[in-house]
């Protein structure tokens, strides 16, 4: 019954474009308890050994369990992505899923995701800090 959670697990993995920290460190653990060189491990579990070496690099450091890559015991807000426009939305396509107002500055959600509410908490806790 594990052995076959962990293989959905895995194809679940190996279809997504993208992974949380949370899934790469599940990966990332896997191979350490293989003992196996990452690139056999990664050709055995059909994934580019890029990404793990990528993700490896990415997580050292980071506090475990986290969503998303914040060092622990850091104060400091992350660089997150985001497109800056000067005019309103205009298709559906393009209305945010959430707005978030704070004074004079607007942020717009298009993805909700735990990743983004700790994102956008993160920017406007840092920047509220700064007044």
């Amino acid at each position: 019954m594990q052995n076959q959670q962990r293989e959905q697990r895995m194809e679940q993995l190996r279809a997504s474009r993208r992974w949380s920290a949370i899934d790469a460190r599940y990966v990332l653990e896997l191979w350490k308890a293989s003992g196996e060189p990452l690139a056999r491990f990664a050709r055995r579990i059909m994934i580019g050994h890029e990404r793990l070496r990528w993700w490896s690099k990415r997580l050292q450091g980071i506090a475990p369990n986290r969503e998303h890559p914040t060092k622990a015991g850091s104060e400091l807000a992350s660089f997150v992505p985001v497109v800056v426009k000067t005019e309103p939305a205009r298709r559906a396509s393009e209305v945010a899923g959430a707005v978030l107002i704070i004074e004079d500055v607007r942020v717009e959600l298009r993805e909700l995701s735990p990743a983004t509410a700790t994102w956008s908490v993160t920017l406007l806790e840092s920047l509220l800090r700064r007044r």
